[in-house]
């Protein structure tokens, strides 16, 4: 992670707020959501699921191609080729998934600029939390706290 990752991920955290920052509005961030949904699919030239049921996390929605892949198992489990996770935290948002490299992000990126978004690569989530707050756990991540289930 570079410096200016850094300042952008301490100046979002907030004292003893782990899942949502006091003022986190759910409707308002969904209804924001909702409504950048169909310019997001068209940037992309493809069809994103929401999955708006999250709870006991530091995000509050994913917007993504879901896909079937083989697990160790041998059964077959769904997971993202690609996927915006969102933030409760100062519109933070990340891409993760299997097949991102599949898809021109550019648009979808300036889409999401224009709206408030600030784009954190999933690169700059993997180094140790040092934030405000004493960490969970041993390990604990920039990525768990602004993007994971907690």
């Amino acid at each position: 992670m570079n410096t200016e990752q850094h300042a952008l991920l301490l100046s979002c955290d907030v004292k003893g707020a782990w899942e949502h920052p006091p003022d986190a509005d759910w409707q308002g961030s969904i209804t924001e959501l909702e409504a950048l949904h169909p310019s997001l699919e068209a940037s992309l030239g493809t069809r994103l699921e929401l999955d708006k049921q999250v709870q006991d996390a530091s995000f509050f929605a994913d917007l993504g191609v879901l896909v079937q892949q083989p697990s160790d198992s041998g059964t077959r489990v769904f997971a993202y080729a690609i996927c915006f996770r969102f933030s409760w935290f100062a519109k933070l948002y990340t891409i993760h998934g299997s097949a991102i490299e599949q898809y021109s992000i550019v648009e979808a990126q300036r889409l999401l600029a224009e709206h408030g978004y600030q784009y954190v690569p999933e690169t700059a989530l993997q180094g140790l939390y040092d934030g405000l707050n004493e960490p969970l756990e041993p390990g604990f991540t920039w990525w768990t706290r602004y993007f994971d289930y907690l």
